[in-house]
């Protein structure tokens, strides 16, 4: 069961790797990039934001795995602050902290604003990952998956180099998507 969890982030990191060099535009990039971790990684929803500090919150661009409906119910709770707040998203606490956010159990877990809407859509677990660029959060890619437990530390340090480099990053070349600065 774990190398099969291995092989699900392992074919995120390849299709990305893909779209890294053939893909242009920055919001096709984080389209295909949701739709890879959906369809490759069998997650069960992805979603992308950007940190937008003018309106203090994170902005969905891209989506995977659920309709324009899901965001409806996060979208309002995507708000930002330079102090922790009750009822403060996973999104939120990871743009504020610099540092991923994993859930193990969203039944459990009191973080998480709506456990029944992603229960209902068979999501058990998620994880948030900062999407950085020169040392400050822009954005956030968001996973759902169908096991609770399913964020270990071996997924996450993949995960994370995903978020970390070849999201914003990748080696440079003339008209690249994730080309700094501004990536978002």
């Amino acid at each position: 069961r774990r190398i099969k969890r291995l092989n699900r982030v392992y074919a995120v990191l390849s299709g990305i790797n893909t779209l890294i060099v053939r893909v242009r535009q920055r919001d096709e990039l984080f389209r295909e990039a949701c739709r890879v971790a959906v369809e490759h990684g069998q997650f069960k929803i992805a979603w992308i934001g950007r940190v937008d500090h003018a309106l203090q919150e994170v902005v969905p661009v891209a989506l995977a795995g659920a309709g324009a409906e899901f965001l409806m119910h996060v979208r309002r709770r995507l708000w930002l602050s330079e102090t922790p707040r009750e009822g403060e998203s996973l999104s939120a606490s990871v743009v504020r902290t610099q540092q991923a956010a994993v859930c193990e159990d969203i039944q459990s877990d009191p973080r998480i604003l709506v456990p029944q809407e992603l229960a209902a859509r068979g999501v058990a677990s998620m994880a948030v990952l900062p999407l950085l660029v020169a040392h400050e959060v822009v954005g956030v890619i968001a996973l759902f998956a169908d096991e609770a437990g399913f964020f270990d530390d071996d997924e996450m340090h993949l995960l994370t180099e995903l978020a970390g480099h070849r999201l914003c990053h990748g080696p440079p070349r003339q008209g690249r998507a994730t080309e700094l600065p501004g990536v978002l």
